[in-house]
């Protein structure tokens, strides 16, 4: 009797396991928002208050696809697309990521993650977020701006990046800078 429960539960697994699971929708990040990153590493000078110069070496984006099961049996998937890269900022890692519907920024040290907010764009062109502003006597045009909302020891108040420069300036929580040189 064991035996035949045993073959039972085992033909009903069998049956009950997909094989080859079927791709029910892919999201990728929209082509005009691919521009904003850059694919090569680089190494970008940055002044700070103090007139020190830093320079922040960056990664490149690396894109890649992920799969997230839907259902209960976990048969069918959504393709998803990202893409990422950072730099090291004294004992902090900054990545940068990009979705098809959000731009994140994360603060990990020790790989883990610090903090992170993100700005939504929902699919649509970053190119229609773009602003323009003055923080610390510098003037901005055509800027994406992050900014960190969380309320708990924030590390990153505020990121203005460029489409054609990327990071154009950084403001720390404790009001401290780093801004690109041109």
């Amino acid at each position: 009797m064991k035996k035949i429960v045993l073959f039972v539960v085992a033909v009903i697994n069998l049956v009950g396991c997909c094989k080859q699971g079927n791709e029910i929708g892919k999201e990728i990040i929209p082509e005009e928002n691919k521009v904003y990153f850059n694919t090569s590493s680089k190494t970008v000078e940055y002044i700070n208050q103090d007139d020190i110069s830093e320079f922040l070496v960056f990664s490149g984006i690396i894109y890649s696809n992920y799969q997230e099961e839907i259902g209960a049996d976990a048969c069918d998937y959504r393709t998803y697309e990202e893409g990422e890269e950072y730099f090291n900022l004294n004992n902090y890692k900054i990545v940068l990521k990009i979705t098809p519907f959000n731009f994140i920024v994360q603060t990990l040290q020790d790989e883990i993650v610090k903090e992170g907010f993100n700005l939504s764009y929902g699919g649509q062109s970053l190119d229609n977020l773009l602003q323009n502003i003055s923080i610390n006597g510098f003037i901005f045009n055509d800027i994406l701006i992050l900014e960190n909302h969380n309320e708990i020891n924030p590390i990153i108040e505020k990121i203005l990046y460029s489409k054609t420069h990327g990071i154009e300036f950084i403001l720390f929580e404790d009001g401290t800078w780093y801004k690109r040189v041109e």
